[in-house]
């Protein structure tokens, strides 16, 4: 997912009424080009800072698109794969709990003729 050129990022035709230019990226790419237009857009002066400027158009279109989702889905990859290791972790631990439970109780009842022993 993070190789495959499957975001597609929408750029803005200068002074025409045409469609906007599309290019697939990456995710990591995307991301990379999302956070070039976020840094651009936090030096802007704020006078030029209107809806028409390429790059806000760039960052508020793109941003709600194809990357939002291509995040939410890469985002419940890595969840569902970390739930899957915690459960399987999880399952070891109580193996390992239920099996000191049984050494303690088989070390007790050990004990306990030899405490009868010495008294």
């Amino acid at each position: 997912m993070l190789d495959d050129k499957i975001v597609q990022m929408y750029f803005k035709q200068p002074d025409t009424m045409l469609e906007n230019k599309v290019i697939n990226y990456s995710l990591t790419e995307g991301l990379l080009q999302i956070s070039s237009s976020l840094f651009t857009l936090t030096n802007m002066d704020a006078k030029t800072f209107d809806d028409r400027h390429d790059d806000v158009f760039y960052f508020l279109y793109n941003n709600f698109q194809d990357t939002l989702i291509s995040m939410f889905k890469s985002a419940n990859f890595f969840v569902k794969e970390l739930n899957d290791r915690t459960h399987a972790i999880n399952e070891a631990n109580k193996i390992v709990f239920y099996l000191s439970l049984g050494c303690v109780f088989t070390s007790v009842l050990m004990l306990i003729p030899v405490v009868h022993i010495v008294n």
